[in-house]
């Protein structure tokens, strides 16, 4: 690997812990719905919801909902849910304040930082601002900006196009299946951030760590 030049960072389950809680929120809208249409459900595997992209996630509930309402019409409750539920949402509490050491580290060694992430850029920017490290990222590169996000690695191609760097002068920094397999389908190594609560195939991934500080630990022998 030649030497380190970024971090690319995923925003919901690795910056901010919050994949979980979005995790049983989709499974509760599911069973909400089934429950009123009276669908059967089609499946009791909810594994496929952790990490979607927008397009992706309207895709499985569309199928763990029974294909039974129109596609648009349940992506609109799904949104409107979501917001309700996401309302009181403290992300300083879900922030993981431990990322400082690891950022400083990369503004001390010219290593360039970005988000790399399936969530709008308004939704990104709004978290970083909140948690205090919006002036530590340099590039922020939004799925939503794009005809296809995660498991797709064009967010990926387009994160390393714009630092004009190679894949492996890069690491990516994922917790869901969807985003490790976006970067390394992108080429670029992948540190899991560890989610046991989820039912998320970690193995993909070059590296598991339980922290950021064991992250840094990674990173540091990669200078």
């Amino acid at each position: 690997m030649s030497r380190l030049k970024a971090l690319l960072l995923d925003l919901d389950g690795v910056i901010i812990d919050s994949e979980y809680y979005d995790y049983i929120n989709q499974v509760k809208f599911v069973n909400d719905i089934n429950n009123k249409y009276n669908t059967v459900e089609v499946c009791k595997d909810y594994s496929g919801l952790v990490g979607k992209s927008y397009e992706g996630l309207k895709r499985e509930l569309c199928l763990l909902t029974g294909n039974r309402i129109e596609p648009e019409v349940l992506w609109q409750s799904y949104l409107k849910y979501d917001k309700h539920n996401n309302s009181n949402i403290n992300y300083k509490e879900l922030f993981r304040s431990d990322i400082n050491d690891l950022l400083h580290f990369a503004q001390r060694n010219r290593i360039s930082t970005a988000i790399v992430s399936s969530s709008t850029k308004a939704h990104i920017e709004d978290v970083i601002s909140i948690c205090g490290i919006k002036d530590d990222i340099d590039l922020i590169i939004s799925g939503a900006d794009l005809p296809h996000s995660k498991p797709d690695p064009a967010v990926y191609l387009k994160a390393l196009n714009q630092l004009g760097i190679s894949p492996v002068s890069a690491v990516a920094i994922e917790d869901s299946a969807c985003g490790i397999t976006s970067a390394i389908k992108a080429g670029i190594p992948v540190i899991a951030y560890e989610e046991t609560r989820l039912p998320v195939n970690q193995t993909e991934a070059n590296w598991i760590v339980k922290s950021f500080a064991e992250a840094l630990s990674i990173i540091t022998g990669l200078c």
